[in-house]
């Protein structure tokens, strides 16, 4: 049935070009608009804006793996948060926070992990009061909430720089936990971490799950007792912040066989804030046969 449709749309296109070429663009088109993701607009998913592509839900695979150019952030100097009395340190700077990472879904738990933009810690623990792109999982299932970092001043709190190469990989595993890899360019520095995730395996099967990568500014708000929140489940703010100059190179799903995130392995999932502008939140938004695409955010300005 395709081709006789192609050979129809090449023979009515003919013309001066010859049915050589209206062949071949017919062939061209087609396979441009296999290459599409389908679109989810999730009306749950409020709060940031995110762009993120996942694999369909499967058992097939059981990780994923990504590598780039982490992007610039800029920040909007009227979104900044000064801690409350009594509130952490660490809640201080931008109320805007970019995140270049990678996740998992199951029918009871979400994980994402990979690299946030945070304050930078030197060997002593303590704040340097400089930031920079730094490891962090979060988990969400029935047990609760968790959201981690490496320990301050360990080993394994490693720091990576706007405009550096990247490479992180995502893995869940039998025995209910998760192995997060992240490294910089070959030979640079490099950590991981191993923490409890469970709803993806029954034993040694698999259940249905899906993986995702995602470039994204999470936003919270000053709330009117002084204290720093996540929009979550609200409207995400209009901002001057931005991410721009990064790269996914390429992104993998992992098992059996090692397939990119492109195609019809590729589902885009959009939250109501940003599906009526997408376009212009995400002017790079095209996956390309890698998994790939260029790391652009642009939100509406207030």
């Amino acid at each position: 049935m395709l081709t006789a449709l192609l050979l129809a749309a090449a023979t009515a296109a003919s013309g001066q070009t010859g049915l050589e070429d209206a062949l071949d663009a017919a062939l061209l088109s087609a396979r441009a608009a296999a290459s599409r993701p389908d679109v989810v607009v999730d009306p749950k998913a409020r709060g940031s804006w995110f762009r993120k592509v996942s694999s369909p839900d499967s058992s097939s695979f059981d990780g994923i793996t990504g590598w780039g150019t982490l992007p610039r952030p800029a920040f909007d100097l009227d979104r900044q948060h000064a801690p409350a009395p009594g509130e952490g340190a660490y809640t201080a700077g931008p109320l805007d926070n970019p995140g270049v990472y990678l996740g998992a879904h199951a029918a009871v738990t979400e994980i994402d992990a990979g690299l946030k933009w945070d304050h930078r810690y030197g060997p002593d623990g303590r704040d340097t009061g400089e930031y920079a792109w730094r490891v962090f999982w979060r988990v969400a299932s029935p047990a609760g909430k968790v959201w981690a970092n490496p320990k301050p001043g360990s080993a394994q709190d490693v720091y990576l720089e706007p405009g550096q190469r990247f490479a992180m990989t995502l893995r869940v595993r039998p025995d209910g936990t998760a192995r997060l890899d992240v490294r910089g360019a070959a030979g640079g520095p490099g950590t991981h971490a191993v923490f409890p995730a469970g709803g993806f395996w029954d034993g040694a099967r698999p259940l249905p799950r899906r993986f995702k990568r995602v470039h994204a500014i999470d936003q919270f708000a000053t709330q009117a007792d002084g204290r720093r929140a996540g929009l979550e489940g609200r409207a995400a703010a209009p901002t001057r912040a931005a991410l721009d100059g990064g790269r996914w190179d390429g992104t993998a799903l992992l098992g059996q066989k090692r397939r990119p995130l492109s195609g019809a392995l590729a589902v885009e999932w959009r939250g109501p804030d940003e599906e009526s502008g997408y376009g212009r939140v995400f002017p790079a938004a095209v996956v390309d046969g890698k998994g790939g695409e260029d790391i652009t955010v642009t939100p509406p300005q207030p």
